[in-house]
């Protein structure tokens, strides 16, 4: 693949993942159920998401027992969109929980992206005993545009980028 081509990718994905503030979550708890669910999320600059959820939630205790999320971010079925086609952003995550003594400085960076991003109910989330700030850290991903152009992204911060039929690049 060209370096341009692939430049334009990188470029075009990031744009594409600016355009959201929720996050669908896939999880599976210790039986090996699997849910589905969705969280407002912030992104630091590594390209991890950040999600502040709460510990009554069965998606936050499928977490703690198995640290895995599949995270989706997906285009709106618009009129124009053909639903089978809809561009889509899938990332396999590894969890880590944020504790509240364990990187104070960092969680209040974290924290304070959330009250900009989402206002003061952040305050009040943060405080309350059962919430968790949780880091979503992608190690894998896929990246869908439409028919026949899905593209896979792995290595280093996700920087290499594959077309899944090259023959159709």
């Amino acid at each position: 693949m060209e370096a341009q081509h692939l430049d334009h990718l990188v470029t075009e994905i990031a744009a594409f993942r600016s355009h959201f503030s929720v996050i669908f979550l896939a999880t599976v708890d210790a039986d090996g159920q699997p849910e589905s669910s969705h969280a407002p999320f912030v992104m630091d600059d590594q390209g991890s998401f950040y999600v502040l959820i709460s510990g009554l939630a069965r998606h936050t205790r499928n977490l703690m027992v198995n640290p895995q999320a599949s995270a989706l971010l997906l285009e709106e079925a618009g009129d124009r969109s053909n639903p089978f086609a809809l561009k889509r952003l899938q990332y396999t995550c590894e969890a880590q929980v944020i504790g509240r003594d364990s990187d104070p400085d960092g969680r209040e960076r974290i924290l304070a992206m959330m009250r900009e991003r989402f206002g003061r109910v952040i305050e009040t989330l943060s405080a309350l005993g059962d919430f968790q700030l949780v880091r979503l850290r992608p190690i894998a991903g896929k990246y869908v545009k439409g028919f026949a152009k899905t593209y896979t992204l792995t290595g280093e911060e996700l920087g290499n980028i594959a077309h899944v039929n090259p023959a159709r690049d």
